[in-house]
């Protein structure tokens, strides 16, 4: 992925910048924001957008973040808060009105942010109708919280998590989800719950770590899911399905649960226990 690329802002230590400028129509604006690294060591970041394009990057660790609003002025306001008490950052839009259905907009609404990776991160991301380009590998990210609603979203892990991560809590309405090198995330459990959409988990990347034995927790109502599993991961699936296939080639069954080859010699585990009602479940098996 290319890195993001904002506005020059003027830096300033340990203060952080607001500047609006007009943008393409009147009612259109466009919002940066910036803060310099001033040596945190943990940062809480809640990012919400309603509706648009969001991109979320690695940032080059000099700023602790850095961002760009463009939005409809009429509809939303800009929300750039950053709590220097509680290292707390609130970043994205909100309606102006409350319970305002929003129409379709006349240009695409635009968020980008980038945070600084050497920083202890709690993240939460609540999207609406939005496409959304997460890259979070190689940020220090203790839990992260994606919230997807009638969106098309990809979360990718191109490079490990410099910590460990306690929780993934991946939750999507009616939406395409791909979410990438879930192994790189460096996540203890994972927990997925989606409601209709074609859904694909890559379970791919950098698992030894030392963590052992993992957990997946997949719900998926009605649609396609296709899980993305390395060949020597040692995998258990307990599946509870209703009219759902489910693809079993490379499981042998044992009790309960569905075994991969090589599982009881394997190094690392990943337990998944998966509930579907209406759909299919693929199973692709993939050279680390």
């Amino acid at each position: 992925m290319k890195n993001l690329k904002l506005l020059p802002l003027p830096i300033l230590a340990g203060i952080g910048m607001l500047s609006p400028t007009s943008a393409m129509t009147q009612s259109y604006r466009t919002v940066t924001a910036t803060r310099v690294a001033m040596g945190e060591e943990w940062l809480r970041v809640n990012v919400a957008f309603a509706a648009g394009i969001l991109r979320l990057v690695p940032g080059d660790g000099r700023t602790l973040y850095q961002g760009e609003l463009y939005y409809d002025d009429d509809k939303f306001r800009p929300v750039t808060d950053y709590d220097a008490a509680t290292h707390s950052l609130r970043f994205g839009i909100e309606s102006r009105e409350d319970g305002f259905k929003h129409s379709k907009l006349e240009h695409p609404q635009r968020l980008e942010l980038a945070l600084a990776p050497q920083v202890a991160t709690d993240i939460t991301v609540s999207l609406g109708a939005a496409e959304a380009e997460l890259e979070l590998g190689g940020l220090s990210l203790t839990s992260i919280e994606i919230n997807s609603a009638a969106a098309k979203a990809r979360v990718a892990f191109g490079q490990p998590n410099r910590v460990e991560c306690s929780r993934l809590q991946l939750r999507t309405g009616a939406a395409e989800f791909r979410a990438e090198q879930l192994g790189n995330a460096h996540c203890r459990r994972i927990v997925f719950a989606g409601g209709v959409g074609d859904v694909t988990l890559d379970f791919t990347g950098d698992w030894a770590n030392g963590y052992g034995i993992h957990e997946a927790d997949i719900k998926l109502g009605l649609g396609q899911l296709t899980l993305r599993l390395p060949k020597d991961l040692g995998i258990a699936i307990e599946v509870d399905r209703f009219l759902a296939s489910f693809d079993r080639v490379g499981l042998t069954k044992a009790g309960s649960s569905y075994l991969s080859n090589g599982y009881d010699s394997a190094d690392t585990k990943l337990h998944i226990t998966l509930k579907a009602v209406l759909g299919d479940i693929d199973i692709e098996w993939v050279e680390r």
